[in-house]
């Protein structure tokens, strides 16, 4: 081999060797900037997926927040109309009742009510009392029945109220204790539009 092969026959070991050496390193780091992408990737995404659940956690509750709060102004825009609606029902049940007790049927309803009172009382003393607006039916009640009534100092909006002392007992069948059940039944069920 002449000196000018050996030369060659060096130059293209080393080139050799040195291209597989170069080749072998920049394997591995690009396999090493590969791995680092990866990781730099996962981290990033991680991340996104963490600030996108915060945020989607943080919308979540401003919306619900702002749900509670029209529901809160629904409510009282209703509770609102409710209480009108049942005051204007409650003055025109008042209004039917002022003309009811004007007929024969609303005298004969109060002979009911003390006969009812009276029963329950047997043979127990019993005080009954009147409306101040029933006065005018007070003797007539009285002949029929058989028993002393009393006129009641304030008005009760009509029927009766009796007391039996041995028992304890009131018996109280005035038509405003009557509407203030349908007042409390009413608001009880959840308002004028639902009761």
């Amino acid at each position: 081999m002449t000196k000018e092969e050996k030369l060659k026959h060096f130059y293209d070991s080393a080139i050799e060797s040195v291209t597989i050496q170069s080749q072998q390193m920049l394997n591995e780091y690009s396999s090493a900037l590969d791995k680092q992408f990866s990781e730099h990737k996962e981290d990033m995404l991680r991340k996104s997926e963490l600030e996108i659940a915060i945020e989607k956690d943080r919308l979540e509750r401003k919306i619900n927040k702002e749900i509670s709060l029209e529901e809160i102004k629904s409510r009282r825009i209703i509770s609102g109309i409710s209480e009108e609606l049942k005051q204007k029902i409650l003055i025109e049940v008042k209004d039917k009742f002022e003309i009811y007790t004007t007929t024969p049927e609303y005298r004969k309803k109060l002979a009911e009510q003390i006969k009812e009172a009276k029963a329950i009382a047997k043979d127990n003393k019993i005080i009954v009392y009147i409306d101040p607006v029933d006065s005018t039916h007070k003797i007539s009640l009285e002949r029929e029945i058989g028993i002393v009534l009393l006129v009641a100092e304030e008005s009760f909006m009509g029927g009766i109220k009796a007391y039996i002392p041995d028992k304890n007992l009131l018996i109280d069948s005035s038509f405003i204790n009557k509407l203030e059940e349908i007042a409390h039944d009413v608001t009880l069920k959840g308002g004028i539009l639902n009761g």
